[in-house]
Order: C-alpha cells, then structure tokens, then sequence
C-alpha cells in the first residue's frame, strides 16, 4: 500500500491542514519552528503506529482553544482527525484477488480515516456481485445445484440462503463453508478491508539520531551486552 495523500484536522496546533500530497519518492516537511511539522507526523503515525503508547489520538491532543467547547461532545460526536488515501501496489491486489477473484482489480484508491473515537474506517468500491458471482462459480456446481443460488447477489444472502435450506450435496457445504471461514461477516467490504489492515504500513515516529562509530568490535560489544553494559 502506497501512501498518496493525507488530512490532518483538530490536532494539537492543527485546525485543518488541507489535504496535501505525499510524494512517491521523498517527501519533505519545512517550516519555522512550532509551526506543526510535528504534529503533522504524530498524526499520520496514529494511523499504524509501532509503539502501542502512540497509537491513539487523546482528547488533550484536540486544539487547546476549542478544548472545553469539544469536551462537551467528545463522547457522542468525537472529531474527526486523520484522512488519508492510498495506491494498492501489485501485491495487495494480488491478495485480495486470491480471495475476493477478479472484483479485486477494481480497487484502485482506498481512504482510510481515524478520529477521536479511534477506529480506522476504510472507503472503498468493491462490487459484492461479482465476488459473490466468483465465489460460487469457483466451486463447479451442477446444474442444479447453480439454479439453487441463481439470482443471489450478496454474500450475506448466499450465506443465509445456503444455511436455510440446509445443502445436500458437498459441493454446497463447501461453498457455505468458504462464505463463512473466508469472508468478514458475510461481506466482501469487511473481508477487504480486514486484508488491508493486514498489509498496512507501520509507522515508526523518532526524533534522535544515535551515531555509531566508525569501526566496531563485535566480541566487545558481545562482551559488553552479557553484562549489560550496552550504551545508545
């Protein structure tokens, strides 16, 4: 997954950043000192973060100067914070095809969103039909068999269809297995987007570089870490 834009809004000194892009290459934030660089990063870290710690976005990090006002309705109307799009590469098509078939190369652009409340809402097209369609051609059913699921066009109702009427042949227990054991509450939507939480980058925020020298003796330092005595 390829980051190509994203939004940050009430987020420390951050009202609303506009949506920037973000470069396929290099991207470079500059700017004069407290002028939200930071909170710029910290944000789009919330999204995927490798420490736990950072990982939410907190009520104290909404702009002070609305704070008291937010506060009133943080519970029932948490504020929107992060907005991001993103590119599937090759191989997260290639995943989700493997799963879902051919509806997979459809999907081109995928928005993610997280707010105050702390859930990544994913927003994206994907055509229930045809993967409901694939799913069932996959499995090389008869003709009677096909004319007992014609017409279907969602996953839930495949799954609701096969379970009511309790399939005779293997080939069906198969396939109302496969709904089941293969796609995210019964939708195509919710099993995309749990493959894409999956193949989602993390996001590593730091602010020091350490140096090391320039030659390094390696049974020192074996030496060393065994007593634990290891500096940065």
């Amino acid at each position: 997954m390829i980051l190509k834009t994203a939004q940050i809004k009430n987020f420390k000194s951050i009202n609303d950043s506009t949506e920037f892009t973000v470069d396929e290459r290099v991207t470079c934030l500059v700017g004069k000192n407290e002028s939200g660089k930071t909170a710029i990063l910290r944000s789009i870290g919330k999204l995927n973060s490798t420490e736990a710690a950072a990982a939410n976005f907190d009520i104290f990090e909404y702009p002070r100067r609305y704070m008291m006002e937010y506060q009133q309705r943080a519970e029932t109307e948490p504020a929107e914070a992060l907005t991001t799009t993103w590119a599937l590469s090759p191989d997260d098509v290639a995943e989700l095809e493997s799963v879902i078939g051919p509806a997979a190369q459809r999907i081109h652009t995928v928005k993610i969103q997280k707010g105050y409340d702390n859930q990544a809402v994913f927003t994206f097209d994907v055509d229930e039909a045809a993967v409901t369609e694939h799913l069932i051609g996959s499995f090389n059913l008869d003709r009677d068999e096909l004319r007992s699921v014609q017409g279907i066009g969602s996953l839930a109702e495949l799954h609701q269809h096969l379970s009511d009427m309790q399939p005779g042949s293997d080939r069906l227990h198969e396939l109302l297995a496969a709904v089941i054991s293969n796609f995210q509450a019964n939708s195509a939507h919710q099993t995309v987007a749990h493959l894409l939480v999956n193949r989602l980058p993390k996001f590593a925020y730091f602010s020091e570089y350490l140096r090391m020298p320039g030659q390094i003796a390696i049974d020192d330092i074996r030496a060393r870490a065994r007593t634990n005595n290891l500096d940065e």
